[in-house]
């Protein structure tokens, strides 16, 4: 949707800044779904989209997916991520939508370090109903946009301290990045030394 909006309010005319608008208001609803079926585990696996509005369509919480869907939210060209000479349409048209993403974000890191690794790396499935484990085995492909989801999101809130904030925020912040920090780490380490082989082994 992002591609789409912005491709047509740079380079188009009048009636193509228009339809952008559309565009990015739809995307716009469809965060605003998805943020309103969170757990405090994570989000379903599917959603359906219903007269009355958004449903979870999944009984499980699929760390891939969910780690997946927030990357596009918060890395590279990413629905948060503006720039001025381009259409900036969450900052001209939803400010309000920004912050709510961005505490959406910390909340959901802060679901995966709490219910999303029982043995301290990031697991494939949890129950939607009530956050246990479903599959407790490790994918690459998780712990990737795990780790590129969460390394570029954290800090929208004040759950968490950004690297030029250490000094003005509570001592449980600055923990609770530390902890955060690590967990990255340790995700980095596993993939190199687990998830990665040499073709030998």
């Amino acid at each position: 949707h992002k591609a789409l909006y912005e491709s047509l309010y740079v380079f188009g005319d009048d009636d193509d800044a228009e339809l952008a608008e559309t565009l990015f208001k739809r995307a716009a609803d469809l965060a605003e779904a998805v943020v309103s079926l969170e757990q405090d585990w994570g989000l379903p696996a599917r959603i359906r989209f219903t007269e009355d509005g958004a449903e979870a369509g999944s009984e499980i919480v699929d760390t891939t997916a969910q780690w997946d869907y927030i990357a596009h939210l918060t890395a590279g060209f990413s629905f948060l991520r503006e720039r001025e000479g381009t259409a900036r349409m969450l900052a001209r048209k939803r400010p309000e939508l920004a912050d709510e993403l961005d505490e959406f974000v910390d909340r959901q890191i802060i679901a995966a370090l709490d219910y999303q690794m029982p043995d301290g790396i990031l697991i494939r499935e949890l129950e939607l109903a009530d956050g246990e484990p479903r599959d407790a085995g490790h994918a690459l492909a998780g712990i990737s946009r795990f780790l590129l989801g969460a390394g570029e999101g954290y800090g929208g809130s004040d759950r968490f301290a950004t690297p030029g904030n250490w000094d003005d925020v509570e001592h449980e912040t600055v923990e609770r990045t530390r902890a955060l920090y690590a967990t990255l780490l340790e995700h980095g380490d596993f993939v190199k030394e687990v998830l990665i082989r040499a073709p030998t082994e």
